[in-house]
């Protein structure tokens, strides 16, 4: 086994001043990995100890990046919060664990860790039974099972709750490496899966419907040489030989478009995306191609291949016009296929169609901030500097003071976690008058520090009370400022103001008074519904992990320089990161979804295209056929527009099937998307509705064009092909 937590450094003395996102680890924590380094080692056994030497391993993006791919990297020392580190090891390309869902909860906006040192715990920390900020890793015994695993550890999880009452039942959870990478990447990532599978559906039923047309031009071909003594069997390999030949050349173009392609795929994807780094052609990929290029040329020659080859060479000899007779059979194969493709291409618009009313819903919902004009950046004053709670206060102080005096900023304040960032810090308290049942958790909220202009600059309304005052600071009584959804749940009935709460901190015990209600914030994301939050002045808790938020009267990216330099007199060597608009905090906090959005819609609105192709194929080669019918209907009497109508309705038959079998389908797939839907029900009526009337309309085109084709022939015309 081994723990792990995210931790951030300031690399100074190379360059300007940088924030390097790290994680310290336990010396066998690479080991278990199975994980060597590139260049150099990672960590021996005894360098996670106190006393021990300071050692780093970057990762392979910061040796590139930051070093320059320095072959001499190793053995060099670097400065890290002040303090001097020695480079032992380059990790491989591609190797950043922990990222993504992987990461810490608290810490998940940072997806990929650049450097990592050892985790060295003393003697309080090691037995402080109140902190729980550690990750663990581990691996297991050949032969031994996550069942078994989870059994052991909840022995010994039960053994500690017994022997440290203050541990509070917590126990212990085992969740495999690969689920927990994953998270909830998985239902979008088969949804896509699903998705394109569909579309493949679709393009072999048009290739097959081609083929079907095709094979009905050839049957002569055939049966001369089934008369000349080929075999079924022979006429069946030639023609599933020509169809897999198309299928491979169009698999290699296909490889040709994704390797244009995948770029683009990876600048779009939201970085929670397990691995998206890695997507790239190896040979799993070119196997993949070539074995799914070989089935689908084989299944889509299968049915047209069968039919054409079951045929009576006497009968097919006799016949003087190419094409002129189709057994019901093939006609209905043909219908049916067509009907197929219809039913697949309106289960995809109803997914997609889910998917953006979820997503206009999503972003008309009260943010409880006003994020425009507000720029964010990363500010962490180190604790190799500033040590302790008053030099931090004060460089507070100072930047707050200095950026307040430009001319293009309203207000400027501190947060520890920026809303819809997903980070978030959480809190165990106590309700004056409540005492909490011994030997249970209690309440909990969320728990952010914050300046006194912090509301001010985020434009969050006070509804009750008042916001913090100079005169709240660590001389004074403690204060909080609670959310409306914590005053809802805890003072239903009651003014919370005045009102006291005791928090507990690491086995120590804090009260603090309520003195004002704000309203609710989107803190984990737009679709999660506002938790209980609780506010406190950073004059009275500062921590490390803190945001600078700024309102300003223009665009807020222009000001950026400004506010930098701002910083800089202050601190000369204090690194900015994760400079954005709280506009893009927005986006951001989103770009799963929109990906996933996205993806759809393109592959949706593919899907409809293909559809559409194979209605208009089928109705005109139908066109096709009939046309000495026609011409004969023309003749005794029938008018222009009867066969426009006789056509349109064969057309819209086949459609309307089509619309039935799939409006069956999207009720039974659409379930599956209930986790990717915001106030939207998976059977949502009106997106069913509208799906189906633009494929309806869509389709009518494809039958149109035929139908005026076919009632605009000469009747002479159409009568001599019959002869």
């Amino acid at each position: 086994m081994a723990v792990f937590e995210s931790w951030s450094y300031d690399l100074t003395g190379i360059g300007s001043p940088q924030r390097l996102d790290a994680v310290k680890t336990s010396a066998s924590f690479f080991r278990i990995l199975g994980v060597s380094a590139a260049i150099g080692r990672t960590f021996n056994p005894d360098e996670d100890q106190p006393g021990s030497e300071h050692v780093a391993v970057i990762s392979h993006n910061t040796w590139t990046q930051r070093f320059g791919a320095d072959p001499q990297m190793v053995g060099q020392k670097i400065i890290l919060d002040g303090e001097s580190f020695t480079v032992i090891g380059v990790m491989p390309e591609g190797f950043d664990f922990p990222e993504g869902p992987a990461m810490p909860a608290a810490l998940q906006f940072r997806p990929h860790p650049h450097i990592w040192t050892p985790l060295v715990l003393d003697q309080s920390r090691a037995t402080n039974r109140q902190v729980f900020n550690l990750s663990v890793i581990g691996r297991l015994k050949q032969g031994v099972t996550v069942a078994q695993a989870q059994s052991n550890l909840g022995d010994i999880a039960q053994r500690i709750d017994q022997q440290y009452r203050e541990s509070m039942g917590l126990g212990i959870k085992l969740v495999p490496l690969q689920e927990q990478i994953i998270g909830d990447v998985r239902r979008p990532l088969l949804i896509l899966a699903g998705t394109v599978f569909f579309i493949l559906l679709i393009a072999c039923s048009n290739v097959a419907n081609l083929l079907l047309s095709r094979s009905v031009g050839r049957r002569k071909e055939l049966a001369i040489r089934t008369a000349m003594g080929a075999t079924r069997g022979r006429l069946i390999r030639q023609m599933i030989t020509e169809s897999v030949l198309i299928s491979l050349i169009g698999g290699a173009l296909g490889l040709l478009l994704t390797a244009w392609g995948i770029k683009i795929l990876i600048a779009a994807s939201p970085s929670n995306i397990p691995r998206i780094q890695g997507i790239g052609f190896d040979a799993k990929v070119l196997v993949f191609t070539f074995a799914t290029s070989l089935v689908t040329g084989i299944l889509c020659a299968l049915i047209p291949t069968l039919q054409s080859t079951k045929i009576d060479q006497t009968t097919l000899l006799k016949e003087e016009h190419r094409g002129s007779t189709q057994s019901a059979q093939v006609i209905r194969l043909r219908h049916l296929l067509v009907i197929s493709q219809v039913g697949l291409a309106l289960t995809l618009l109803i997914g997609a169609g889910l998917l953006i009313k979820s997503f206009l819903l999503l972003y008309r919902v009260e943010l409880g901030f006003k994020p425009d004009g507000v720029l964010s950046l990363r500010i962490d004053p180190p604790d190799f500097k500033y040590h302790g709670d008053p030099p931090k206060v004060e460089f507070f102080n100072r930047v707050l003071e200095r950026l307040e005096s430009l001319p293009e900023v309203k207000a400027a304040g501190l947060v520890t976690n920026l809303p819809l960032s997903g980070a978030s810090m959480g809190v165990s308290f106590q309700v004056d008058g409540r005492p909490v049942t011994s030997g249970q958790a209690g309440p909990r909220a969320d728990y952010t520090i914050i300046s006194r202009n912090f509301f001010k600059a985020m434009g969050i309304s006070l509804l009750k009370g008042r916001a913090f005052i100079e005169m709240d600071n660590d001389r004074s009584a403690g204060v909080a400022i609670i959310n409306e959804a914590m005053a809802k749940l805890y003072w239903p009935d009651k003014n919370p103001l005045g009102e006291g709460v005791l928090l507990k901190f690491g086995g120590k015990q804090i009260r603090r008074e309520i003195v004002g209600v704000v309203g609710d914030v989107r803190r984990a994301s737009l679709s999660a519904m506002p938790r209980p939050e609780m506010y406190v002045p950073y004059t009275q808790g500062p921590q490390a992990f803190t945001f600078l938020v700024v309102q300003t009267s223009s665009d807020p990216l222009g000001i950026v320089s400004a506010v930098s330099a701002q910083i800089h007199a202050v601190d000369p060597d204090h690194p900015i990161s994760e400079v954005r608009s709280m506009r893009q905090v927005i986006a951001e906090s989103e770009t799963e979804r929109t990906f996933n959005l996205f993806l759809l819609n393109v592959f949706a609105w593919l899907g409809l295209i293909l559809a559409l192709i194979g209605v208009y194929g089928v109705i005109a080669h139908s066109v096709n056929l009939r046309i000495p019918e026609i011409g004969i209907r023309m003749a005794l009497g029938a008018q222009r527009g009867d066969v426009f109508k006789m056509v349109l309705k064969q057309g819209l038959l086949l459609t309307s099937i089509g619309i039935v079998i799939g409006l069956g389908m999207a009720v039974s797939l659409t379930r599956m998307m209930k986790s990717l839907l915001y106030q939207v029900g998976a059977r949502d009526p009106e997106t069913f509705l509208i799906s189906c009337i633009t494929l309806a309309l869509t389709a009518l085109p494809a039958i149109c064009i035929p139908a005026f084709k076919a009632s605009k022939l000469d009747p002479l015309d159409a009568l001599k092909k019959e002869s």
